[in-house]
């Protein structure tokens, strides 16, 4: 079975049967497999897919973001007072990398061309009543300018190629998501101040596609202010104005009255217009083609893939559930969902995290709206139908495959004809998916070369602060306390002067600095990052231009190798946004180019038309081809002057015209003002005075309407000058009463505030006369209690010496007679 052109896997159609009535095939829905088994199948695969956490694809990648983010590493562990170091070579590669392949890509603003394969087989017969097919070139040249509008322009595309070709870089593989996504959009707005027609008009706005439905959440409506200095009945100008819900004049009627305003409101003065403030909700869908990049840890594929290949895919990707409700998925069968946050733990999304601070949890949120579902999209190969034939089917489930989401009462079974994923490896492997990242080349290097500088680091240490022998009879209890402190000038207190000697490290750095230097070498060999293409190297002053231009040529074969690589996977990029344009973008659509808009219809592109797209068109140094195109140009100029003119037959205008125009593209303008193309007509202020309008019958009717339109026009302008007017005085007379009203509260705070202070300084004066009275009566108790010590003292001391007394003649011996 052949690959389509996404370069993973296609299904094969048959066994429906047909309809008798329309002869379209149908399903036979007696022949379906159970769903168990299909369930049971799924859940296999995911059992024995590669990319699964803790897994060695996993593990390695995680350790290439380790390597890249800097992470500390010991073998064998640093002791203490010992140097941790860690060199970047994996960043430092990485980032050297990706701009030369961001500029191979994006250097224009054209990241992919569309041409037509010609062919010599008659185009079949337009079906009656149809458009006549485009051109092939006129068709290839809107798909072009369509699909980079697409992919730069409602996607950010150039953010999108840059973490593609780093998750590529990095982590082995990157990979990248294409859809059409129909979504339904909730706007809320607030409105104030409508009239009841611009109230009217947004009530029945549906937006293009008539498909939007429109809420009134609150609406309030009031009648227009009055202006000052008029009453409640008197006429309104805005009225007057247009403004009104009352009767106006019938359409196309002349509304020119001759005495002005007044003249215009004969009779009763109408009514008061209204005005409405609301709040509406819109919920419309819409309909886009997205390009997403995917994190690597959220791809399983199945161990028998291949670049051309790939059995079975699954993209575990988290999403709430108020956005599987809105996708269409049943209340019912969320509710059966065991809800947990366990995947969000994953190894590989934590180690990404790493230098944050917060913890990359999606389910920090509890409220069942905001829950995070981890949603698996399976896309695997399987007899679903029973004809026989395995088709590709994409089954979305949760929890291993534990619950197939519904829809509708029905499994979410789906038979698809493509895999919306592209990937790429900058250093495929033959016969298998998973090749090697820019990473793994120089993962080794950087673990030696840390290796070394932190030996070189702790030579040097040891070669500034030596260790010491101490002669133990030598040594004070302070000698070894000041030996320890090491300073600068600090001193070592011993009995002898040779009771301490300094045991002596000698420096040996310097000879390390040959094998970093190897280090360094090996990585310009394994990825083609050079120093000369880093930067200006010393040595180089003393080598030839052309020896370092060689130098640097051969450097950039490696890289140009992987831009080489990258371009298959950006052409059936590009490839997959065509066919998404063609089977769900249809409808006309005006998108702005350098020319200017361009109205593009994708239905009247020929549903066989065949395209080579032409990657890595900003390849090459801009200087080297304005070199070259400049020897082109002059190369045309000797042609032409041996043919004398642009008569032919080697070089015509329309051949100068693109020469120039290729220069002006290099230069980096959007737009070619130095020359015009010859197969465009002139404009008119080129061929000479424009001719003299025909006469009209109807001139002077139009004449006589212009003058009626400019007599409206006055009437407006003296309308709207008086409304100005009154609108000034009653501004500045709500000026003043503002004023006013601000003086009277200022006067009336400033009395409440002379008030509190009165009211301040009497509680202060009534605290400290409460606060002396407390000290009087806290030194009087004081001075009692002390009395009371001093007479317990004086007593127990009295019952002290009695008791002593006492002892003494009882101790005492008898007196002999």
């Amino acid at each position: 079975m052949p690959p389509l052109d996404n370069g993973l896997f296609a299904g094969q159609r048959g066994g429906y049967g047909s309809s008798p009535s329309t002869g379209v095939p149908r399903r036979d829905q007696k022949k379906l497999m159970p769903v168990e088994e299909l369930k049971d199948i799924v859940r296999r695969e995911l059992a024995q897919a590669i990319g699964a956490e803790n897994g060695q694809l996993a593990n390695e990648r995680m350790q290439a973001m380790t390597y890249y983010q800097g992470g500390e590493f010991a073998d064998p562990p640093p002791g203490q007072n010992r140097s941790k170091v860690v060199m970047l070579t994996v960043l430092e590669t990485v980032e050297w990398v990706l701009p030369a392949l961001l500029r191979i890509f994006t250097a224009s603003d054209t990241i992919a061309e569309l041409a037509p394969i010609r062919t010599t087989m008659t185009p079949p017969p337009t079906p009656p009543g149809a458009p006549p097919p485009l051109d092939p070139e006129e068709a290839a040249r809107q798909a072009t300018e369509y699909v980079n509008h697409v992919f730069n322009v409602d996607n950010p595309g150039f953010l999108i190629l840059h973490d593609w070709f780093k998750d590529g870089l990095l982590q082995k593989l990157g990979w990248l998501k294409r859809w059409w996504s129909e979504e339904q959009i909730r706007e809320t707005n607030t409105f104030t101040g409508l009239t009841a027609d611009e109230y009217q008009a947004k009530l029945q706005d549906r937006g293009p596609d008539a498909s939007a439905t429109v809420e009134i959440l609150e609406e309030t409506s009031y009648p227009a202010p009055t202006l000052s200095g008029m009453g409640e009945d008197a006429p309104n100008p805005l009225a007057a104005a247009g403004l009104g819900t009352g009767p106006q004049p019938p359409q196309g009627a002349a509304f020119a009255p001759a005495g002005g305003v007044a003249a215009a409101l004969p009779g009763a003065p109408p009514p008061r217009p209204m005005l409405y403030d609301c709040k509406l909700r819109v919920t419309r869908k819409q309909g886009r083609i997205m390009i997403r990049n995917v994190p690597p840890e959220e791809v399983l594929f199945s161990r028998r893939a291949t670049r051309d290949n790939i059995p079975f895919l699954c993209h575990r990707q988290p999403e709430t559930r108020t956005q599987l409700l809105q996708q269409g998925y049943d209340e019912e069968c969320l509710d059966r969902i065991s809800w947990s946050d366990s995947e969000d733990y994953n190894s590989e999304r934590l180690q990404r995290y790493a230098p944050d601070d917060d913890m990359p949890s999606t389910n920090d949120r509890t409220d069942k709206p905001m829950r995070m579902i981890w949603v698996e999209e399976n896309y695997i190969q399987a007899d679903y139908d029973g004809d026989g034939l395995a088709e590709l089917l994409k089954v979305t489930t949760v929890d291993n495959a534990a619950v197939i989401l519904t829809k509708n009462g029905k499994p979410d079974i789906e038979e698809v004809d493509e895999v919306p994923f592209n990937f790429l490896c900058p250093v495929p492997m033959p016969h298998k998916l998973v090749g090697m990242s820019v990473a793994d080349l120089v993962m080794d290097l950087q673990r030696i070369k840390s290796t070394l500088i932190r030996q070189m680091l702790d030579n040097l240490y040891l070669t500034n602060n030596p260790r010491h022998l101490v002669v133990e009879a030598a040594a004070t209890d302070e000698t070894y306390d000041d030996l320890l402190t090491s300073r600068p000038g600090g001193l070592v207190r011993v009995r002898s002067a040779d009771g301490v000697t300094p045991l002596l490290t000698p420096f040996v750095a310097e000879k390390a600095q040959g094998l970093v230097e190897y280090m360094d070498q090996t990585a310009e060999v394994r990825t083609g990052i050079s120093r000369h293409n880093q930067g200006l190297d010393p040595d180089a002053l003393n080598k030839t231009a052309t020896g370092v231009s060689l130098i640097q040529q051969a450097a950039a074969q490696r890289v140009e190798l992987i831009a080489r690589i990258y371009a298959f996977s950006v052409e059936r990029m590009v490839r997959g946004v065509l066919g998404l344009i063609r089977k769900h973008a249809q409808q006309e659509r005006i998108i702005r180019v350098s020319g200017g808009p361009l109205q593009t219809d994708p239905a009247q592109w020929k549903n066989d038309m065949t395209v080579s797209v032409n990657v890595g068109l900003g390849t090459g140094n801009r200087d080297q081809i304005l070199s070259h195109l400049m020897a082109l140009l002059n190369l045309q100029q000797q042609i032409v002057t041996a043919q004398g003119g642009l008569a032919g037959p080697l070089v015509y205008a329309k051949n100068v015209y693109d020469t120039v125009a290729k220069i002006s593209t290099n230069a980096g303008f959007k737009s070619n003002f130095a020359v015009t193309d010859p197969t465009v007509p002139p404009p008119p202020s080129v061929t000479g005075p424009p001719a003299p309008p025909k006469p009209d019958p109807q001139a002077a009717q139009m004449q006589a309407m212009a003058q009626m339109e400019m007599q409206l026009q006055q009437q407006k302008a003296q309308t709207d000058g008086q409304l100005n007017q009154q609108k000034a005085a009653h501004q500045q007379q709500l000026s003043q009463q503002k004023a006013q009203q601000e003086m009277a509260i200022n006067v009336q705070q400033a009395e409440h505030q002379r008030g509190l202070d009165a009211e301040k300084l009497r509680q202060q004066f009534a605290l400290a006369q409460q606060k002396a009275q407390n000290d009087l009566e806290i030194e009087r108790v004081r001075a009692a209690n002390d009395l009371e010590i001093e007479r317990l003292k004086a007593q127990n001391a009295a019952e002290l010496e009695m008791h002593r007394a006492s002892l003494q003649a009882a101790t005492a011996p008898p007196e002999s007679f």
